[in-house]
């Protein structure tokens, strides 16, 4: 019993130590990391990760829907190719919305710390997509420019690469972090940036 017990400790600290190898907390409550991060939480999850945002067109494969632990997380992926200018943005609204709801849950003064639930973007580095859709939400919720918002992510994880989507945090930032046609000077660009099919899906999501 000591050495089953001594064993899952062993094994509680090996998969903690893969998860903060793959990942880093950018501001409380707000992980980024790559896909490995995604399947490497431990089943202790004292980092108490609930919602994670995916955006990877090989991030389905990082999930065991037979673990129960993995279960009681809510997922969210967008199946992006980590490529310079990839059309990201159409799934910028519905990602900034899920860390900004997490964010507020976070508010909650009758929560103790050790509850507050945490989020965490992941993409196939953790240095591209993912970091764009924090700077995203830190742009739209935080009221921070690109520059700014870039330079706390980088603080955390200086490997990030600000620049493969910028051009689209910009248009974000221009058509005031959202999507609507009324932004008639900018939808044109928009528009040019071409669809991706299912953009966003919610896999055995708990809502």
């Amino acid at each position: 019993s000591t050495i089953a017990s001594s064993n899952s400790i062993n094994g509680q600290l090996h998969s903690s130590s893969i998860f903060l190898s793959n990942a880093n907390e950018i501001v409380p409550g707000i992980w980024l990391g790559n896909n490995v991060a995604s399947k490497a939480i431990p089943s202790s999850n004292h980092y108490n990760i609930l919602s994670i945002i995916q955006l990877s067109s090989t991030a389905q494969k990082n999930i065991n829907k037979l673990d129960p632990f993995f279960q009681k997380i809510n997922y969210i992926r967008a199946p992006i190719v980590n490529v310079k200018n990839y059309p990201i943005i159409w799934c910028l609204p519905e990602c900034v919305d899920a860390i900004n709801k997490v964010m507020e849950s976070r508010l909650d003064y009758s929560c103790e710390n050790e509850n507050k639930i945490s989020v965490l973007c992941t993409c196939e580095t953790g240095n591209d997509a993912s970091a764009a859709v924090i700077a995203a939400y830190l742009m739209a919720k935080k009221s921070l420019s690109i520059e700014d918002s870039y330079s706390i992510i980088k603080n955390v994880r200086p490997t990030v690469n600000d620049n493969k989507f910028k051009k689209q945090l910009k248009l974000w930032e221009a058509l005031n972090y959202t999507l609507d046609n009324y932004h008639k000077e900018h939808i044109q660009d928009l528009n040019r940036l071409p669809k991706l099919r299912n953009y966003v899906q919610h896999i055995f999501s708990n809502k």
